[in-house]
């Protein structure tokens, strides 16, 4: 739905580690690396989609941003937690179905560094 996401970061190397994680869980790599640029970064499959730029005096980091990624299937959005746990997520919500936002929304919930809530969700098949 979108053509892509900026995220203003204020510690680039651990945005980093995060979201490398988190994203390699569902087919994302970094496309773009402008490491001239203070390490701006770009993730994506063919091309950039989300873009974490370093916080400046004019430019402060990002603040209650909330970005859902969408999984294929339950072990994807496993997968997604798993791995930003073992970068040093904070879990805001493990996985698990969520029958109040729908009766096929299977969903987690962690923080970035900076404090932002990224989701990850899939909506399972009908029984």
């Amino acid at each position: 739905m979108f053509d892509h996401v900026l995220i203003y970061v204020s510690d680039m190397p651990a945005s980093r580690a995060f979201y490398t994680a988190v994203l390699s869980s569902l087919g994302y790599k970094i496309i773009v690396e402008r490491p001239g640029t203070g390490g701006v970064h770009s993730y994506g499959s063919s091309r950039p989609k989300l873009w974490l730029v370093p916080a400046s005096a004019d430019k402060t980091a990002s603040e209650r941003v909330h970005i859902a990624f969408e999984a294929k299937d339950s072990q994807e959005v496993d997968a997604f937690y798993e791995a930003g746990l073992k970068v040093g997520a904070k879990s805001n919500g493990a996985p698990g179905p969520r029958p109040h936002y729908g009766a096929d929304v299977y969903t987690c919930f962690l923080a970035d560094p900076d404090g932002n809530g990224i989701e990850c969700r899939c909506h399972l098949p009908s029984a």
